[in-house]
């Protein structure tokens, strides 16, 4: 679903180093985004 991709990208983006994946800032957005359309 689009939404989870920018959220994986928005996690992506903000993690602590290049290329790294914040698997837990990911996670806490899922539930924004599964009641939003706009969870950024």
């Amino acid at each position: 679903r689009l939404s989870r991709a920018v959220a994986l990208s928005a996690a992506a983006a903000t993690a602590p180093g290049p290329g790294e994946f914040d698997h837990a800032a990911y996670t806490r957005l899922l539930p924004d985004i599964e009641t939003t359309e706009h969870p950024l």
